[in-house]
């Protein structure tokens, strides 16, 4: 079993750490085990730490006003949740939970600032990956406003090649903002174009290149 300082060497915001500073970071680190469909942190809660995704995978979401859940993003090994939200200390936009069994680790949010934020390399490691959030956003916008419904699907599908086998079709509707008898008439229109295929319950990605064509 790795240690926790072990573990944090193979996020990319501490790949470039002594292993001095990761013993140090470790010591204000911990480990939690979530089971799935557990939550990790509600929606308008204070963040108190950072989060970062050990094992497993998790996701973050909303709820509409029927109360159906919207997935904004799922994150997987090793990922950095919510920075925004943390480095700011502003409440948490949405909610995250377990999609399966995972491991998740928490670093005291003050005292990193105190003894690693001035770091100028994990500085820029934030500053990336808070630009790859950005791009995700702009992603959305796009997503949302500009394609019509096989358009949507086709680039959801192509962006997530194993969503369909992750997220209830239900979900995805709410997502993509669609009807779900849309969702299906889509889907069953991918399938006869032969871009996508199922076996029982499982789909599988075919053709990327012939979904990005509906929205490139």
């Amino acid at each position: 079993m790795l240690s926790i300082a072990q573990e944090l060497k193979k996020f990319y915001f501490f790949e470039e750490l002594s292993e001095k500073e990761l013993e140090e970071l470790a010591n204000i680190s911990i480990k939690k085990t979530y089971s799935k469909d557990e939550i990790i942190f509600y929606e308008k809660d204070t963040p108190k730490s950072l989060i970062l995704i050990s094992s497993g995978k998790v996701k973050v979401y909303k709820s509409d006003m029927k109360l159906n859940e919207v997935v904004l993003k799922q994150f997987s090994p090793y990922s950095f949740v919510a920075e925004m939200a943390v480095l700011n200390e502003i409440p948490y936009p949405a909610t995250c939970a377990s999609v399966e069994p995972s491991e998740i680790i928490f670093i005291n949010l003050k005292k990193f600032k105190e003894k690693f934020l001035s770091d100028q390399k994990i500085s820029f490691a934030f500053i990336k990956s808070l630009s790859n959030k950005i791009q995700n956003l702009e992603s959305l916008i796009n997503l949302h406003m500009l394609l019509d419904a096989t358009s949507k699907v086709a680039k959801y599908i192509y962006d997530n090649p194993n969503i369909l086998n992750e997220v209830k079709q239900t979900q995805i509707a709410v997502y993509l903002q669609m009807k779900p008898e849309t969702l299906s008439r889509v889907l069953k229109k991918l399938l006869t174009l032969k871009l996508i295929s199922k076996n029982g319950k499982t789909f599988k990605l075919e053709h990327g290149d012939g979904l990005k064509e509906f929205y490139e």
